[in-house]
């Protein structure tokens, strides 16, 4: 039986605000929760359950990576394990911040419980005082979390299991005050890698966040993305200091769903990657599986040599400043590796201006030469090239999209 994999987060004396992201607040009228300044930096450093994440297993490699990951966010916030404990911790709200497996109820993959305090005779100020993130241990024991970042075993592309890094990310950023955001593609949303029959989604692998794919595309690393980037930014000032951070995606918003608590969440997916010369219609798939629409699958768009299309990806710029002038090159490959001796192709435009704040949808235009051969191609796109952009993560400057050129 399919599982709903969704995500649960209990709140205190919350209320959110309707932006480009959503943040926790005490009350209406307060300002956004945050974690208190201590030396003008915030931080968050969870107690770690040593019993549920031993030093040196899988999953405890997996925590470490999604925190390490999260704290290259733009701003003055940091997030790090804590000392281990051996507690055995069955109840929040103990006066300290945890992460443990155990049951958090609803069949459900994981759910952060923040506590706050709202100074409203002093400062006014909403602060967060405690929060606990607890996963799913039957999950755990049953194998249904992914570990690692390689692709081939997540849900969204075509594998069984869950990535534990992705919502260990997406849990750790509730921690710090961000709730569920629903109107851009977000690390506090979902991707999905269910099948969609009759028009209806089958919620199985509902797993947060977007994800970025190395240029020999076998990991699959789920990134924090400018919308929380921001949301970060705001509440936790920027900080000139960190690297910046631009990426490309082949993902898309795909509606919304609600976690049942009134708080809803973007859906990402797949979708148009390869349009036609005008731009206004995708051009014809190849059906290779027997959902035409199988989410998990890299649709293969039928291409004849010699015409123009239009690719629509998806860029994000989750850095510290707008970048106007990012170079960007686009490769033909016989397989999904890329590599040196791959066709470099011309393109309408070399270069591109990736702002701040929200992604940004380009289709461009692409002449796949009259002399390639018919067959199967992988069509990438790689930013900046020439590591021109001093980044903190340069694996998710690359994607592609698979035509059959005839």
């Amino acid at each position: 039986m399919l599982k709903q994999y969704a995500l649960l987060i209990v709140l205190f004396l919350i209320n959110s605000e309707v932006s480009a992201y959503d943040w926790g607040k005490c009350s209406s009228i307060s300002p956004r929760m945050h974690w208190p300044f201590l030396s003008g930096r915030a931080a968050y450093a969870p107690l770690v359950h040593s019993v549920s994440f031993p030093v040196g297993t899988p999953q405890r490699n997996a925590l470490e990576n999604s925190f390490s990951r999260l704290s290259v966010n733009p701003a003055k916030i940091d997030f790090s394990l804590g000392a281990p404990t051996t507690s055995l911790l069955d109840n929040a709200f103990n006066g300290k911040n945890e992460v443990w497996f155990g049951n958090p109820g609803n069949n459900i993959h994981a759910s952060t419980k923040r506590n706050t305090f709202y100074d409203i005779t002093n400062t006014g100020d909403c602060f967060l005082i405690e929060a606990d993130i607890i996963f799913n241990k039957a999950f755990k024991d049953n194998g249904e979390y992914e570990w690692s970042i390689a692709k081939n075993q997540l849900g969204i592309f075509g594998g069984a299991k869950a990535s534990f890094q992705a919502i260990a990310m997406h849990e750790t950023a509730h921690a710090a005050g961000a709730n569920h955001e629903h109107q851009t593609p977000n690390l506090m949303g979902l991707s999905h890698g269910g099948l969609r029959s009759a028009g209806k989604r089958n919620s199985a692998f509902l797993i947060p966040g977007q994800y970025s794919t190395d240029i020999n595309q076998k990991i699959a690393l789920p990134f924090i993305g400018c919308d929380l980037a921001k949301g970060f930014s705001d509440v936790y000032q920027l900080d000139m200091t960190k690297k910046e951070d631009i990426s490309v995606s082949p993902w898309k918003l795909d509606g919304q769903e609600n976690d049942g608590l009134g708080d809803p969440y973007s859906l990402h997916r797949r979708k148009q990657l390869v349009m036609n010369a005008a731009g206004t219609a995708e051009m014809p798939r190849i059906i290779t599986s027997a959902d035409p629409d199988d989410l998990r699958k890299d649709p293969v768009y039928k291409v004849p040599k010699g015409s123009t299309i239009n690719l629509n990806f998806m860029y994000d710029n989750a850095g510290r400043t707008n970048q106007p002038a990012v170079k960007r090159n686009f490769y033909l490959s016989t397989d999904d590796n890329l590599s040196p001796d791959d066709k470099l192709l011309p393109a309408a435009s070399a270069t591109l201006a990736i702002p701040l704040g929200a992604p940004t949808v380009i289709k461009t235009p692409v002449v796949i030469p009259a002399s390639t051969l018919a067959g199967k191609y992988w069509l990438f796109i790689k930013l900046d090239p020439n590591n021109d952009i001093t980044e903190s993560n340069n694996l998710n400057n690359a994607t592609y999209a698979v035509i059959q050129v005839s």
